[in-house]
């Protein structure tokens, strides 16, 4: 998952350093970049655990109802 996480970032920094053009991108400084790039990879780990999170939920909702019987057999 990190490898694609990164994969990721770099795609977005590539993009960006593209929105930019290559005179303003140049100004930027590669540790700026890298910077930008785990503010990208921590954004998309939050938005991974808050996925998990919800399909945790739905999976105890489900099998919460699994567990119950059914009215009317």
């Amino acid at each position: 998952m990190v490898d694609r996480q990164q994969q990721r970032a770099e795609r977005v920094i590539v993009s960006f350093k593209q929105l930019l053009g290559s005179e303003l991108a140049g100004e930027i400084t590669e540790e700026k970049y890298r910077d930008l790039a785990l503010m990208v990879r921590e954004v998309i780990a939050e938005a991974v655990g808050d996925a998990v999170e919800q399909v945790e939920a739905v999976t105890r909702r489900i099998r919460a109802e699994s567990d119950r019987p059914e009215r009317g057999m």
